[in-house]
């Protein structure tokens, strides 16, 4: 795989912006390939107690449905598992395998605006969160290949994903989630579901081991691979979703308002 330098090829004056331009991307809509039927039927699946930890069943069941409308399996993951479109090599779409699944499709429609052109493009996602139709790229599977862009990565990650932002799953033990556009067209990262705006107060430890001493107050960083988020004085790993806006001790926040209000909160 050709070294590229990821910066300087999306943001050269030189380049027109017909060469790239991620607004412009477009695939077919997602009721041209699946039916309303096919999404429910998927999304019994995903919500399925039968077969809950029966994942080959599952596997069985959604090749029934999806290979029968021209796709073949390209890749599984945790919660999510991918099929091409033998007709067209630009898109794919991902299907929920559970209940986390569910969300993350909806998570990333949401995420790219965010984090575009550095991700793949979310063109369309189900009412239910069961179907997501992305744009296809070439996707890193060795080390070897992550190893020849990882500089450019280092960049990308440093200057364009860290500060505002706080993300989980894109660091060196997750090479696989990252992947070039067709015609090296840039660096991209696949899988992006946990992207949360950072609330800088919260980027100091609250580790308190002894309840007679005070928290321990470290700074909160990534580590050395992008990998985790850990205190550099005590260790302790935190969630990005634990350092995101709007969320205090599991809880919502609510700020601002000049009178004192009762919130019931129902399930």
């Amino acid at each position: 795989m050709a070294k590229v330098d990821i910066l300087d090829l999306l943001y050269s004056k030189k380049r027109s912006p017909l060469e790239f331009n991620f607004d412009a991307l477009q695939a077919p809509p997602l009721l041209s390939l699946l039916t309303i039927e096919d999404i429910a039927q998927l999304n019994k699946i995903a919500k399925s107690l039968k077969y809950a930890g029966k994942i080959d069943t599952k596997y069985k069941l959604i090749d029934e449905i999806v290979s029968r409308r021209g796709f073949a399996k390209l890749h599984a993951g945790t919660n999510r598992v991918v099929y091409r479109f033998k007709e067209d090599q630009s898109f794919v779409i991902k299907i929920a395998l559970d209940r986390v699944g569910l969300n993350d499709n909806p998570a990333e429609f949401k995420n790219q605006q965010f984090l575009k052109p550095f991700v793949t493009k979310c063109f369309e996602v189900s009412p239910c969160g069961t179907v997501g139709l992305f744009e296809r790229v070439d996707p890193i599977l060795s080390r070897e290949e992550f190893m020849s862009v990882a500089n450019d990565i280092f960049k990308l990650i440093t200057k364009f994903f860290i500060g505002k932002y706080v993300i989980e799953d894109f660091g060196t033990h997750y090479f696989m989630n990252w992947g070039i556009r067709f015609g090296g067209m840039g660096l991209c990262l696949l899988d992006f579901p946990y992207v949360y705006e950072i609330d800088s107060a919260k980027l100091y430890c609250t580790n308190q081991p002894d309840p007679m001493f005070p928290p321990c107050d470290g700074e909160i960083d990534y580590d050395d691979g992008f990998n985790n988020l850990i205190c550099t004085k005590c260790g302790k790993v935190y969630q990005a979703r634990e350092l995101q806006k709007g969320i205090e001790n599991g809880n919502i926040r609510l700020e601002g308002g000049k009178h004192k209000m009762k919130v019931i909160l129902k399930y």
